[in-house]
């Protein structure tokens, strides 16, 4: 159970499906203000993600096509840590990753947002969290619990984990959390209640935001229902909220349904844009409600979820 200090704050969500028979474009909705989960590839990272450098700049000219004023980025060095990479100095890796990322915000002149990253299980992750934190631009945390083979279902890992939240909670930083546990196997509801018992309540007045709802995306499945099923009982039952946040994503040209958080770790503002394909709405729903739209978009024909 949730301790009774903690804020029970309504959740802003957006739902975003795609019609099963089609749908037009909204040309009256804005865009979002805000992009607020965004990764860069350096010249080191490129390699290892087998994707072409793109820097700052190249984001930057990505958001004014949209018409986007900012965006969050989410370092990677996360991923130097994951031993099935086998990297020399890690660690080294993961520290020059996240002062590039810093640099890029810096140079964006205010229109980037930094967050910091590192496999939690590396020995130097916590002194490199709190150092990265130091960094010119850097606000957040992210944490990628399949890259660092993060299970919360073995004690000593979410013990790990509740002290990268601890530290966080020290220094006044969301965090965004990729919760699937690695390769989605073992991974379901007992994972939810675990985190929402053993982690949550370690930061209770920071923003933390459940990135992909609780997947890896894209589309919504099974997998991750049972999950929300688990944050949707806690919400109806009024257990106690911190500034929890859940995020998603869909796929066009699919008939897939998803959700998108804006107001994510207190920076994204505004609605979403309508995506080819894709009629997009706002709601103001606490996790509970999602859940139960999640459902009844599903049942009514709006949009159908991917399994």
């Amino acid at each position: 159970m949730l301790s009774r200090h903690l804020l029970h704050l309504p959740l802003l969500i957006g739902i975003a499906c795609t019609p099963v028979r089609g749908g037009a474009r909204d040309a009256s909705v804005s865009p979002p203000r805000v992009d607020y989960h965004q990764h860069l590839v350096s010249s080191a990272f490129a390699p290892i993600a087998k994707l072409p450098p793109r820097d700052g700049k190249a984001l930057l000219a990505e958001l004014d096509s949209a018409g986007i004023q900012k965006a969050v980025v989410l370092s990677v060095g996360y991923s130097y840590g994951d031993e099935r990479k086998a990297l020399p100095e890690p660690d080294r890796l993961t520290r020059a990753e996240n002062d590039w990322t810093s640099a890029q915000v810096v140079a964006a002149n205010g229109r980037l947002i930094g967050f910091c990253s590192a496999n939690p299980l590396r020995p130097a992750a916590l002194a490199e969290l709190d150092r990265c934190l130091g960094l010119p631009g850097m606000r957040g945390i992210k944490l990628h619990f399949g890259n660092a083979g993060i299970t919360l279902r073995e004690p000593a890992h979410a013990a790990r984990v509740a002290e990268v939240f601890s530290l966080a909670e020290r220094r006044g930083a969301p965090v965004l959390v990729h919760m699937r546990a690695r390769g989605g196997r073992n991974y379901g509801a007992e994972d939810a209640r675990l985190f929402l018992d053993r982690v949550v309540t370690v930061a209770p007045s920071i923003e933390i935001v459940v990135a992909h709802l609780a997947g890896s995306g894209p589309g919504y499945t099974a997998q991750q229902d049972s999950l929300m099923e688990v944050f949707g009982a806690a919400a109806e039952r009024a257990d106690p909220w911190p500034r929890l946040r859940f995020s998603g994503w869909h796929t066009q040209r699919r008939a897939e349904c998803g959700a998108d958080a804006t107001g994510a770790a207190r920076y994204a503002e505004g609605d979403g844009r309508a995506r080819d394909e894709c009629d997009r709405a706002s709601h103001d729903r606490r996790a509970g409600d999602l859940y139960r739209h999640l459902r009844d978009a599903r049942q009514h024909g709006l949009c159908q979820l991917s399994r």
